[in-house]
């Protein structure tokens, strides 16, 4: 599932929210990040607009073009990190297509 979000910086404390959430709830969460091999529960990202071959699609500067709102994802054992408003704007990571529904 993802959870978006109106900006990176809102992503990004989304992610420190769901890394925070987890330290104090679960010991082997805990225990990795104590130990370094955890630094962060996600990385805030985006969509890009990709070609026919699946490519990110390049601007004038060389820069992928961003597609979409800025979200992060989900698991089940973060969502008690969350608010029932924010958890009205995910979607799951797969969708079906509208004919197939």
């Amino acid at each position: 599932m993802r959870i978006y979000a109106k900006d990176q910086e809102q992503a990004q404390s989304f992610a420190d929210r769901a890394h925070q959430y987890l330290i104090a709830n679960s010991i082997s969460y805990a225990q990795s990040v104590a130990s370094g091999q955890t630094t962060a529960w996600s990385i805030p990202t985006h969509d890009w607009v990709v070609n026919e071959e699946g490519e990110r699609v390049l601007d004038a500067k060389g820069e992928p073009i961003p597609a979409g709102d800025w979200y992060i994802l989900l698991e089940d054992r973060v969502i008690p990190a969350f608010t029932a408003d924010e958890l009205l704007n995910t979607t799951p990571l797969y969708e079906a297509p509208k004919e197939m529904v």
